[in-house]
């Protein structure tokens, strides 16, 4: 795992930063954990991943940030470090900003995975934004019967 502090508007973030091939951010739960996943050992095989401390967290300068901050700064991590489009993989509230990200950065992200996500129905702000963006999504099918579901 290297250790890079990325200058991000007005404040530099830490972001851990190990493996090679398709690039994956890795979000914590929280808001305002530390980096508790930056972990070589449960790093996804085959990627790049790269684990951001959230503003004012940890080894990461700045405060107290709200969910339009966080989403700025990843963007923001993404351009800096030259990533085109990546993976976000989140865990609880870090699944809920990931699929915000998503919504509002779509050509960042190639896909999104969650793991015990709180939901995003809990956050009315974005709303809008997501409904919005439904009749842009691919109809998914089943691999085994084809059939739209």
């Amino acid at each position: 795992m290297k250790s890079r502090m990325i200058h991000v508007g007005d404040v530099e973030l830490h972001v851990g930063v190990t493996g090679e091939g398709r690039d994956v951010v890795v979000l914590t739960g929280g808001p305002g954990c530390v980096q508790y996943l930056e972990r070589d050992e449960i790093s996804p095989a085959g990627h790049r991943a790269w684990y951001p401390e959230p503003r004012g967290v940890g080894r990461s300068g700045g405060g107290p940030h709200s969910i339009e901050r966080a989403i700025a700064d990843l963007e923001g991590i993404r351009v800096a470090v030259g990533v085109d489009r990546w993976i976000v993989m989140g865990h609880s509230w870090g699944c809920d900003l990931g699929v915000r990200y998503a919504v509002e950065h779509p050509d960042s992200v190639v896909g999104v995975v969650g793991v015990a996500g709180r939901g995003p129905q809990r956050d009315r702000s974005w709303s809008e934004a997501y409904e919005a963006g439904n009749a842009s999504e691919p109809v998914a099918t089943c691999p085994t019967d084809r059939s739209p579901r």
